[in-house]
Order: structure tokens, then C-alpha cells, then sequence
């Protein structure tokens, strides 16, 4: 994984009339986006580019708590928390570094989003929002005394808590975005890699090791067919994986 350089993002809201009709908008968070008009969609994706440049601009100082609290409450929306996540999905490849302020403001409302995400009743499209919003965490940083601090590493004992990384659901789900962006997809070796991946990362989150087990094996099982050689051989390395990790378990309510 590699540092990058800042993103582009040329959305801007330079109509202050734009803004304010934005802003009146948002005293109705509770409507769903399919109600919103094609002009409103555009002013909330704008609205959210607009403020992400200034975040990876290192013009927070600019910003108002009137205006950060307005993008939480377009976060808040079905269309705004969508534009939010597919912005931060821009980049899944590159660690982009961020001055200290827009590092702590990110990683605030990244995770103030995953919370109100997990609030919502579950779809497959929910389940996908939860996994890049925690994928997402990966990919910022900031440097300090020669070290590439990400946002997840700042918010892992908080990710660590999220019930939803408990569950087979999650895994798999991320399993399958995974295997999504891959070129060689249909591979088995394309595949076994990535299971290998999300043990690493369920052990990197110190999920109880049975519980690694159950999900990864579950996974396997289905990806390449139970009593599969296939099954057998990625059952075999990522018991050993499992085993290798040194970690006690910490008690999950």
C-alpha cells in the first residue's frame, strides 16, 4: 500500500443562495433519497465534495461548527451518507496523509457515520455501507515521529466494540467486495488470498479465535464447496494462521 497524494475533487458549492436552500433542506433529514429532486441530489453531492476539499486541503480552520454540523446532518440522509461513502471509496489502494485537524475531523465523521449506519435496519446495500465506511479507515493517515498513524488504528479499540464484526454476515459481505475489485476474480488462488486477508484482519481486531474459525470456514465452504480439496487446503492455512496469533481474547458483550 502506498502513500498518496491528495485526491481531486472539483465539486464546489460557490452559490451562497445554492447553500442556503441546501441548508433550509436539511431541517428535513427524514426524508428518503429517492424523494429528493435530481437538483437537490446534486446540491447535497456538491455540498459534501465541497467540504471534503477543504479537508484534504488542510482548510478546517476555515470551516464553522455550523457548517460540520451540516454535513453530519446530510451524512444523516440515505443519499448523503451514499455520496459520503463512494467519495471515500474514491481511493482504495493508495494511504492518503492528512494534516492533524483534518485527520481528527475525518475520522469523527467516518465514524459517526458507521454508528448511524449500524442503526438502520439491516439491507445487503446497509451491509455493503458498513464495510467500506470500516474499509475506508485503512486509507487516511497522518505521519507522527516517523510513523504512518491511520484512522483505523486510532479507532480500533472503538471498531473492536462494533457488534457487526462478530458476525458471518459482515465477513462475507466484505468477502465479496473484495473479490469485486479483483481482476483475476474468478481464480482460486485470487480467492484464497483474499480469506486469508480477513483472517488476518479478524485476528489484527482480536476477534475470539473460535469465532475466526467458524466465520472463515463458513466462507470457505461456500466459496468453494464443502469436503472441497480447495476448502481443505484454505482450511489448512488459516488454522495455521489462527494459531500463530498471539493474542487473548477479549470478552464481547
Amino acid at each position: 500500500m502506498r502513500k498518496s497524494a491528495i485526491p481531486k475533487f472539483t465539486g464546489k458549492v460557490k452559490d451562497m443562495k445554492l447553500k442556503m436552500n441546501l441548508k433550509l433542506s436539511l431541517k428535513h433529514t427524514m426524508i428518503e433519497s429517492d424523494k429528493y429532486s435530481e437538483k437537490r441530489k446534486e446540491e447535497i453531492k456538491e455540498y459534501i465534495h465541497d467540504f471534503a476539499a477543504k479537508i484534504f486541503k488542510s482548510e478546517i480552520s476555515k470551516v464553522s461548527n455550523t457548517e460540520k454540523s451540516d454535513l453530519m446532518n446530510i451524512i444523516e440522509t440515505s443519499y448523503g451518507r451514499e455520496c459520503f461513502i463512494n467519495l471515500l471509496s474514491y481511493n482504495t489502494e493508495n494511504i492518503v496523509l492528512l494534516q492533524i485537524n483534518s485527520f481528527k475531523l475525518l475520522g469523527n465523521l467516518i465514524y459517526n457515520t458507521l454508528i448511524g449506519t449500524l442503526k438502520i435496519e439491516e439491507t445487503d446495500k446497509v451491509l455493503e455501507q458498513i464495510v467500506l465506511l470500516i474499509k475506508s479507515t485503512r486509507y487516511f493517515a497522518i505521519e507522527q515521529k516517523g510513523r504512518t498513524i491511520t484512522i483505523f488504528d486510532s479507532y480500533k479499540n472503538k471498531i473492536e466494540s462494533t457488534p457487526k464484526i462478530m458476525q458471518y454476515n459482515y465477513w462475507k459481505k466484505k468477502y465479496d467486495i473484495d473479490l469485486k475489485n479483483k481482476e483475476n476474480k474468478n481464480e482460486n488462488i485470487v480467492k484464497q488470498q483474499i480469506i486469508y486477508k480477513i483472517v488476518s484482519e479478524m485476528i489484527e481486531l482480536e476477534i475470539p479465535k473460535s469465532t475466526v474459525k467458524t466465520i472463515t470456514e463458513k466462507i470457505s465452504n461456500e466459496v468453494f464447496g464443502k469436503d472441497s480439496q480447495l476448502s481443505k487446503e484454505t482450511f489448512k492455512v488459516f488454522i495455521q494462521q489462527i494459531t500463530k496469533a498471539h493474542y487473548i481474547s477479549k470478552a464481547r458483550i
